[in-house]
């Protein structure tokens, strides 16, 4: 259920948020970078969430094909956030 949770549903809700920047005033409480979108900072959570969260079932289970992809899905996501143009389409107009 974590997982599914974190890496399902979450991905769908900030991918959505990403998209269309929705003015909820609420994930802004936690958000640590005040200039841009809460979306942004959700992405780049996201996308360390996953890389956690292979590298630890990696240390129990040992490395499978699919951790690759997964580790290439959270590199994905740091990486696509961390863009310029990611980050100037999410920066908040005052």
């Amino acid at each position: 259920m974590i997982l599914f949770t974190f890496v399902g549903l979450f991905s769908v809700a900030v991918a959505y948020s990403l998209w269309q920047l929705p003015g909820w005033r609420w994930p802004n409480v936690i958000n640590p970078f005040k200039g841009l979108h809460w979306s942004w900072a959700a992405s780049l959570a996201e996308g360390v969430i996953v890389l956690i969260w292979i590298t630890v079932e990696v240390s129990f289970t040992g490395v499978g094909f699919l951790h690759f992809l997964y580790w290439a899905w959270g590199l994905a996501l740091i990486v696509l956030t961390l863009l310029p143009g990611v980050r100037k389409n999410c920066t908040l107009k005052r």
